[in-house]
């Protein structure tokens, strides 16, 4: 369609704005056939494959990995029903079950790998298809501590060397309403900013019981939302959507941080380690403060919703796409399908043998809500030098084994857990 050619090659051309380089020695051939393997059968996994296989008419699906078999085979069965059933290509041999199954997909050399796992895994999962040469889709956020986030930004920089295309799960950056919004608060449509505001409350919870049938090494994993050291806590994990959106808009990321949260409603065994509110204040370097709290408390409603940029001409409302002030404007385009979206463009680009790689944002904002949450753990107030020399690691080095003993982790409390 008209509108759909319109927005790719739109926003193709902000990606060579943005560091598109050319593609020496492409997977990825004009017009031949792409194949694509998913790590992660999980339901954004699930969605991740079918976008792809959409976005790309002569791509199929040709492997899978997952450390479940239930999950392979619920994504499978899923897939099977979709409208790209038909190119779903992935055989028995080609479903590697198991925490080591992402080498075996990767060793089948696709021409694109798309990353839908837990968090923890990222910066090791990542690492290992821009070193096979692989072009990959990572889901947010990046990594679940700031030596994750350094290990991303140094895959992210190999990649660009070795002309490996990347593109990150932030999805709102391939809204064309939200590009537009923000283009115009920069180039002063609501006067210069004054501060900005987010606020998302919902009553979200994903907990999960133990099974008789499953190791507790297994639950864990299963578990993953529920400890930090796997999820990054949801600060992390979802609310880095709204602070990406906002330090987008901003064209910066905060020098410091003060913040509080906690557990009220997340208690016992079954909600692990990982907070349920936070409240957040970030300083930029000229001043401008954001204001960003979060939470999740079961029962509760999902109210409000909102992330504000006010200025000295108007406020520009994100999630309505309008300005009201002295400069009134109000995108009522139709819905952008921004998980499709993304793979559009990025597939787009790949055909023509570019490799997008404008993804540092992504690593940055997950250590922007990384600084968030660490804030609010210890008490103490952070600065962004800090956090990108912190040494605070959660969780192993590793997951080798469904054996492994593996720990919870500590409930941090402000005043007792440090800052490192």
């Amino acid at each position: 369609m008209s509108d759909r050619r319109t927005f790719l090659s739109t926003a193709a051309a902000a990606g060579a704005a943005l560091g598109v380089t050319p593609l020496a020695g492409a997977h990825v051939q004009e017009g031949g056939p792409v194949k694509i393997g998913l790590v992660g059968c999980g339901g954004r996994g699930t969605g991740a494959a079918a976008q792809a296989l959409r976005a790309e008419p002569n791509a199929t699906l040709v492997g899978v990995a997952d450390p479940f078999q239930d999950k392979v085979d619920r994504c499978l069965k899923g897939l099977a029903v979709s409208d790209v059933a038909d190119r779903v290509k992935v055989t028995e041999d080609a479903t590697f079950v198991g925490l080591d199954g992402y080498k075996k997909l990767i060793a089948m050399k696709p021409d694109v790998i798309l990353l839908a796992t837990p968090t923890y895994y990222r910066p090791e999962h990542l690492e290992a298809c821009v070193d096979a040469g692989i072009h990959t889709f990572f889901e947010k956020p990046a990594a679940v501590d700031a030596p994750g986030v350094r290990r991303v930004l140094a895959t992210i920089k190999k990649a660009k060397e070795n002309n490996v295309g990347l593109l990150g799960g932030l999805c709102w950056r391939y809204d064309p309403r939200m590009a537009d919004l923000v283009d115009r608060v920069q180039n002063g449509q609501i006067g210069d900013l004054i501060n900005l505001d987010s606020i998302r409350h919902s009553g979200y919870e994903r907990t999960l019981a133990k099974r008789d049938e499953w190791s507790d090494t297994e639950w864990k994993l299963r578990s993953w939302y529920n400890l930090i050291w796997l999820s990054g806590d949801f600060i992390v994990e979802q609310f880095v959507h709204d602070l990406d959106m906002l330090c987008w808009m901003k064209g910066e990321y905060p020098k410091e941080v003060v913040a509080t949260g906690g557990r009220i409603n997340r208690v016992g065994e079954n909600n692990g380690n990982i907070y349920d509110h936070f409240a957040c204040n970030y300083t930029f370097a000229d001043g401008v403060q954001m204001h960003a709290t979060t939470r999740q408390q079961p029962g509760a409603p999902a109210n409000p919703y909102r992330n504000l940029a006010h200025g000295t001409k108007g406020t520009a409302n994100l999630m309505k796409f309008q300005i009201t002030g002295e400069n009134k404007f109000w995108n009522r385009e139709s819905v952008t399908q921004m998980h499709q979206a993304e793979h559009n463009v990025f597939f787009e680009a790949l055909r023509k043998g570019e490799t997008p790689n404008d993804v540092e944002y992504m690593a940055l904002s997950t250590l922007c809500g990384i600084m968030g949450r660490e804030a609010a753990y210890t008490g103490e107030n952070l600065s962004w030098d800090q956090m990108l020399t912190s040494t605070k690691q959660w969780g192993p080095d590793t997951v080798f084994s469904m054996d492994q003993e593996l720990e919870v982790g500590e409930i941090p409390v402000p005043g007792k857990s440090k800052f490192s």
